[in-house]
């Protein structure tokens, strides 16, 4: 048993029928406050409309774990990477964002955002400028000197500059994608990556698809089919070394006619536009920044501490321990191309962030100050965060508290859209098959903080983190540390929660 299979076991990995029960009283409990076509017996104005288009028969209503002769083998065929029109596109594409590729099986892993192939080797620019993007104060990324003396041997980078992702598309024959755009339990996205090797310029990449899974949560009676589609991937390097490994969870929404008809695209718009799916998307007010929040900024970016080449020992940590906070500042537009810049382009990145304004008490330089001393810090309208930016900031957190000699073998990472907060529930309750990592840290769980919105600008990101368990690996002898992180904007709301393991250096 290698250590993955060790770290999924501890965290209890379970997508067996047994596993999927567990979830369902907290699936019944929410359904109440969610979509109505989850509601057994519940008739849709996706119904009406469609029918009144082409067809003249209502939804089906499923059951979980119920299918047909034809979907089980569909099914089947899919588990086995057979069915490549319903399978999982290859290395392209990020999380949410992303151009899919083509079928299952092995691919060439391109960037995150799906750049050609050609681009592929990681360059010690592209290295140089992604952490001028996502770390810029820690020399172990960026100073070829100071990284000699470490047990790298050269500047290694941020591990997510590079990670396998493929899309999981279930097979068509299990009905046709839902459009609702309403709440559902579960709408979140949930990601797990395991690093094994670290990535140095010069490197290369493929990655293939190694399995597909699924968990039903689909409740009895319902016309929607709520499925877990479970995808593990992995990622190896020029000299055949798996650098990592990871399992993707995608929440999927299937429903079906009974006379079998498929509408068309222009059939759910249509849908979704009778029902008030297309309602206006709710965006969460923005926060009023003043000098006060300055102070709080600056409070938190003087007490960080990059630990660097002073051992972080594994004897020292005891669950509880809380690592220094770090903190993003207000995410504008111009930071957002910044921290995202080579997801897409080598452009509009590096430059002064906002952090380095405030600091030396120029934020005006900045931001626009009113005669009210509210800053004017959005220059258009809110723009939603890449799913992946909470993860990134909150990684900053772990790699100053461990320093040179920890090593992170766990990125997980989840995010949720957004809900008016009358509509907002734990997308990850207690009972649910993959748990909230929240609920894990005792001061949040007693207040019932959740992963609540969907980070945005000009949001901050003020990154916190609690160390949950210690342990030996039995197969590897790493001694290892797991800590909950996530990332709260200035009114606390939650926008990323984060599980990651850490290897440290031992006494003994």
């Amino acid at each position: 048993m290698n250590l993955f299979k060790s770290l999924m076991g501890r965290r209890q990995f379970m997508i067996a029928a047994g596993a999927v029960s567990a979830s369902a009283l907290a699936t019944k409990r929410l359904s109440s406050i969610v979509d109505p076509v989850l509601k057994p017996g519940a008739a849709s104005a996706a119904e009406k409309s469609a029918t009144g288009a082409k067809s003249t028969s209502k939804l089906m209503t499923f059951k979980r774990n119920v299918f047909t002769p034809e979907e089980k083998a569909a099914l089947d065929a899919w588990k086995k990477l057979e069915n490549k029109a319903g399978g999982p596109p290859g290395g392209g594409g990020a999380p949410g964002g992303g151009a899919p590729g083509g079928g299952g099986g092995e691919t060439v892993l391109t960037a995150a955002s799906g750049q050609p192939k050609d681009l592929d080797t990681v360059s010690g620019f592209e290295m140089y400028y992604y952490a001028k993007g996502w770390d810029k104060y820690n020399p172990l990324w960026l100073n070829n000197n100071y990284a000699k003396n470490t047990w790298y041997g050269d500047c290694p980078a941020i591990p997510t500059i590079r990670e396998p992702m493929a899309m999981a598309q279930l097979p068509s024959e299990l009905g046709f994608e839902s459009q609702s755009g309403k709440v559902y339990v579960g709408d979140g996205y949930d990601f797990e990556l395991y690093y094994y090797k670290p990535i140095f310029s010069g490197d290369s990449f493929n990655t293939k698809t190694t399995s597909l899974d699924y968990v039903d949560l689909t409740e009895d009676g319902s016309t929607t089919r709520f499925i877990i589609a479970i995808v593990k991937a992995e990622m190896y390097n020029q000299k055949g070394e798996m650098v990592c490994r990871a399992v993707m969870h995608w929440p999927c929404f299937r429903q079906k006619y009974e006379d079998g008809h498929v509408p068309t695209r222009e059939e759910m718009m249509s849908s979704r536009t009778a029902s008030g799916g297309r309602q206006e998307r709710y965006t969460r007010p923005a926060h009023k920044y003043t000098d006060a929040d300055w102070e709080v900024l600056k409070g938190i970016w003087k007490k960080e501490k990059i630990r660097g080449a002073e051992k972080l020992y594994w004897e020292d940590v005891k669950v509880g321990d809380e690592p220094p906070w770090t903190a993003e500042n207000p995410v504008t537009d111009y930071d957002a191309r910044r921290y995202t810049g080579f997801h897409h382009t080598v452009g509009a990145v590096g430059g002064d962030s906002a952090r380095d304004f405030i600091m030396t008490g120029n934020s005006e330089r900045r931001f626009y100050k009113r005669e009210d001393g509210v800053y004017d810090v959005a220059s258009s309208d809110r723009t939603h965060f890449l799913n992946f930016v909470g993860r990134n900031f909150c990684l900053r957190t772990i790699t100053n508290w461990c320093g040179d000699d920890g090593f992170v073998r766990k990125i997980g990472w989840r995010m949720v859209n957004d809900s008016r907060p009358e509509e907002q529930i734990n997308h990850f309750p207690e009972g649910h098959f993959r748990e909230s990592w929240l609920l894990k840290v005792p001061s949040l769980k007693k207040a019932g903080k959740f992963i609540n919105t969907h980070g945005m600008g000009p949001d901050c990101a003020i990154c916190k983190a609690y160390v949950t368990e210690k342990f030996i690996d039995p197969d590897t002898g790493d001694h290892m540390v797991m800590l909950t992180g996530w990332a709260e904007d200035m009114d606390g709301n939650i926008f990323q929660e984060c599980e990651f393991s850490v290897a440290l250096p031992t006494r003994s």
